[in-house]
């Protein structure tokens, strides 16, 4: 279990450092630019509103799905660096929030809630890593 959580945590990291790169590869031009990605405080949560425009979306490769309520896949959580388990959500288009999230247990890719996740929002399944490295403002997201 020990292992797994490093193997996580290494994995994060890369990842952070690589979308870093890309947003930065992105952004830098000899004309004004609009960031790519952005993040807004949530003071009552204590952590960020990632906002990005459609095209680092796509280049980011988001993808989410709806309708989940006591399950979610597997690829949908991650954990923070204290072991906290965590979604996105998407609450408004190219608007990402973390959710914490309680797990029962997970089996055959399948994360089993022990609270539902509200239906009719979108849950975020890939670029979890790269929104979590926004957030964190290692992607160039503090704008």
């Amino acid at each position: 279990m020990k292992l797994k959580f490093i193997y996580t945590a290494c994995v994060l990291v890369f990842m952070v450092l690589f979308v870093n790169a890309i947003i930065n590869a992105i952004s830098h031009d000899d004309h004004e630019v609009k960031a790519p990605a952005h993040r807004v405080p949530l003071e009552e949560k204590g952590f960020y509103l990632v906002k990005l425009e459609q095209k680092a979306a796509e280049r980011l490769g988001i993808e989410t799905v709806t309708g989940q309520t006591s399950t979610i896949p597997h690829k949908a959580l991650f954990y923070d660096e204290k072991g906290g388990t965590w979604i996105y959500t998407e609450p408004q288009e190219l608007e990402y929030e973390r959710e914490f999230v309680s797990v029962d247990y997970i089996e055959d890719g399948i994360v089993y809630l022990h609270d539902n996740v509200d239906p009719s929002k979108k849950v975020v399944v890939t670029g979890i890593m790269e929104l979590y490295g926004i957030e964190s403002g290692f992607g160039g997201g503090g704008h």
